[in-house]
Protein backbone atom coordinates (compact mmCIF):
# COMPACT_ATOMS: atom_id res chain seq x y z
CA UNK A 1 0.00 0.00 0.00
CA UNK A 2 2.87 2.32 0.46
CA UNK A 3 5.21 1.08 -1.75
CA UNK A 4 9.06 0.21 -0.96
CA UNK A 5 10.60 3.44 -0.78
CA UNK A 6 12.00 3.49 -4.21
CA UNK A 7 11.66 5.68 -7.63
CA UNK A 8 11.00 3.74 -10.50
CA UNK A 9 11.72 4.90 -14.05
CA UNK A 10 10.05 2.60 -16.53
CA UNK A 11 10.96 2.19 -20.06
CA UNK A 12 8.71 1.29 -22.72
CA UNK A 13 9.70 0.07 -26.57
CA UNK A 14 7.54 -0.92 -29.46
CA UNK A 15 4.58 1.36 -27.71
CA UNK A 16 2.02 2.94 -29.81
CA UNK A 17 3.87 5.58 -30.89
CA UNK A 18 1.15 8.44 -30.33
CA UNK A 19 2.50 8.57 -26.31
CA UNK A 20 6.14 9.40 -27.95
CA UNK A 21 6.96 12.92 -28.76
CA UNK A 22 8.79 13.62 -31.96
CA UNK A 23 12.20 12.74 -32.10
CA UNK A 24 11.55 8.98 -30.74
CA UNK A 25 11.63 10.21 -27.38
CA UNK A 26 8.34 11.06 -24.93
CA UNK A 27 9.13 11.26 -21.63
CA UNK A 28 6.64 11.35 -18.66
CA UNK A 29 6.36 10.95 -15.22
CA UNK A 30 9.14 8.68 -14.92
CA UNK A 31 8.04 6.77 -18.09
CA UNK A 32 10.25 6.72 -21.47
CA UNK A 33 8.28 5.56 -24.28
CA UNK A 34 10.32 4.54 -27.35
CA UNK A 35 9.94 2.37 -30.30
CA UNK A 36 12.33 -0.42 -30.93
CA UNK A 37 15.19 1.79 -31.87
CA UNK A 38 15.79 2.53 -28.05
CA UNK A 39 17.44 -1.34 -28.34
CA UNK A 40 20.53 0.18 -30.57
CA UNK A 41 20.39 2.89 -27.57
CA UNK A 42 20.82 0.46 -24.62
CA UNK A 43 23.56 -1.90 -26.87
CA UNK A 44 25.73 1.62 -27.56
CA UNK A 45 25.37 2.86 -23.76
CA UNK A 46 23.37 5.83 -24.60
CA UNK A 47 20.64 4.91 -22.68
CA UNK A 48 21.95 3.16 -18.95
CA UNK A 49 19.76 0.25 -16.93
CA UNK A 50 19.77 1.49 -13.21
CA UNK A 51 20.05 5.26 -14.26
CA UNK A 52 17.97 6.10 -17.28
CA UNK A 53 15.10 3.11 -16.11
CA UNK A 54 15.11 0.52 -13.56
CA UNK A 55 11.74 -1.32 -15.40
CA UNK A 56 11.25 -2.67 -19.44
CA UNK A 57 7.92 -2.96 -20.77
CA UNK A 58 8.07 -4.02 -24.25
CA UNK A 59 4.85 -5.16 -26.59
CA UNK A 60 4.88 -8.70 -28.03
CA UNK A 61 6.04 -7.23 -31.61
CA UNK A 62 9.00 -5.71 -29.57
CA UNK A 63 10.34 -8.61 -28.16
CA UNK A 64 12.28 -10.23 -30.83
CA UNK A 65 14.96 -6.82 -31.32
CA UNK A 66 14.76 -6.58 -27.51
CA UNK A 67 16.41 -10.08 -27.46
CA UNK A 68 19.37 -8.06 -29.10
CA UNK A 69 19.99 -6.45 -25.77
CA UNK A 70 19.20 -9.98 -23.41
CA UNK A 71 23.09 -9.81 -22.76
CA UNK A 72 22.48 -6.55 -20.97
CA UNK A 73 19.12 -6.63 -19.55
CA UNK A 74 19.14 -10.39 -18.44
CA UNK A 75 21.89 -10.27 -16.52
CA UNK A 76 20.46 -6.88 -13.93
CA UNK A 77 17.11 -9.01 -14.23
CA UNK A 78 15.26 -5.99 -16.57
CA UNK A 79 14.46 -8.46 -19.22
CA UNK A 80 10.65 -8.19 -20.00
CA UNK A 81 8.68 -11.48 -19.03
CA UNK A 82 5.04 -12.13 -19.85
CA UNK A 83 5.22 -13.65 -16.03
CA UNK A 84 5.98 -10.97 -14.32
CA UNK A 85 3.18 -8.99 -16.74
CA UNK A 86 6.63 -6.90 -18.53
CA UNK A 87 5.36 -8.14 -21.98
CA UNK A 88 1.96 -6.84 -23.13
CA UNK A 89 0.18 -5.04 -25.39
CA UNK A 90 -1.54 -2.41 -22.96
CA UNK A 91 1.54 -0.50 -21.78
CA UNK A 92 -0.78 1.68 -19.71
CA UNK A 93 -2.19 -1.09 -17.46
CA UNK A 94 1.30 -2.25 -16.61
CA UNK A 95 2.60 1.32 -15.96
CA UNK A 96 -0.24 2.13 -13.31
CA UNK A 97 -0.06 -1.45 -11.79
CA UNK A 98 4.15 -0.64 -11.18
CA UNK A 99 3.76 2.80 -10.45
CA UNK A 100 0.93 1.42 -7.03
CA UNK A 101 3.99 -0.41 -5.99
CA UNK A 102 3.53 -4.26 -7.67
CA UNK A 103 6.48 -6.64 -6.73
CA UNK A 104 7.67 -9.96 -7.50
CA UNK A 105 8.28 -11.89 -4.54
CA UNK A 106 11.82 -13.68 -4.91
CA UNK A 107 12.37 -16.87 -3.08
CA UNK A 108 15.66 -18.56 -1.99
CA UNK A 109 16.10 -21.59 -4.45
CA UNK A 110 16.95 -24.54 -2.42
CA UNK A 111 15.00 -23.58 0.65
CA UNK A 112 11.43 -22.08 1.61
CA UNK A 113 12.45 -19.07 2.21
CA UNK A 114 11.00 -15.58 0.67
CA UNK A 115 13.35 -12.49 0.92
CA UNK A 116 11.11 -9.07 0.22
CA UNK A 117 11.59 -5.65 0.21
CA UNK A 118 8.90 -4.30 2.34
CA UNK A 119 9.94 -0.57 2.65
CA UNK A 120 12.79 1.35 4.33
CA UNK A 121 13.84 3.03 7.28
CA UNK A 122 12.19 6.60 6.70
CA UNK A 123 8.54 4.57 6.86
CA UNK A 124 6.55 5.33 9.86
CA UNK A 125 5.86 2.39 11.81
CA UNK A 126 2.25 2.21 11.15
CA UNK A 127 3.69 2.13 6.94
CA UNK A 128 5.50 -0.87 7.51
CA UNK A 129 3.33 -2.80 9.38
CA UNK A 130 0.55 -2.44 6.56
CA UNK A 131 3.13 -3.10 3.87
CA UNK A 132 3.77 -6.16 6.00
CA UNK A 133 0.48 -7.30 6.19
CA UNK A 134 -1.05 -6.82 3.12
CA UNK A 135 2.34 -9.01 1.92
CA UNK A 136 1.45 -12.02 3.95
CA UNK A 137 -2.16 -11.58 2.94
CA UNK A 138 -1.40 -11.93 -0.59
CA UNK A 139 0.87 -14.75 -0.23
CA UNK A 140 -1.60 -16.55 2.03
CA UNK A 141 -4.89 -15.47 -0.77
CA UNK A 142 -2.12 -16.82 -3.63
CA UNK A 143 -1.21 -20.28 -1.86
CA UNK A 144 -0.85 -22.89 -4.43
CA UNK A 145 -3.43 -25.37 -4.21
CA UNK A 146 -1.18 -28.31 -3.91
CA UNK A 147 0.39 -27.05 -0.67
CA UNK A 148 -1.04 -28.82 2.70
CA UNK A 149 0.64 -27.85 5.03
CA UNK A 150 0.79 -24.29 6.81
CA UNK A 151 1.75 -22.03 3.80
CA UNK A 152 3.79 -19.22 6.50
CA UNK A 153 5.38 -20.13 9.51
CA UNK A 154 7.49 -17.79 10.84
CA UNK A 155 8.01 -14.10 9.92
CA UNK A 156 11.26 -12.00 10.33
CA UNK A 157 12.10 -8.38 9.52
CA UNK A 158 15.53 -6.86 9.53
CA UNK A 159 17.14 -4.05 7.78
CA UNK A 160 19.89 -4.51 5.59
CA UNK A 161 22.82 -4.64 7.82
CA UNK A 162 21.04 -5.55 11.11
CA UNK A 163 20.21 -8.55 12.92
CA UNK A 164 16.57 -9.73 12.56
CA UNK A 165 13.42 -9.58 14.56
CA UNK A 166 10.86 -12.13 14.66
CA UNK A 167 7.15 -10.89 14.18
CA UNK A 168 4.92 -12.48 16.23
CA UNK A 169 2.33 -14.69 14.25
Amino acid sequence: PHGIGKKIKILVIGADTRQASAGNSGEKNDVIWRDSSAIDEIISGKLKADTDFNIVIATPAAMKDIAKAAKILGPKGLMPSPKTGTVTDKPEKAIADLSKGQIEVKTQPSHAVIHQTVGNLKFKDEELAENITHLLAELQKNTPAKIKKKFITGVYVCSTMSPSVKIAA
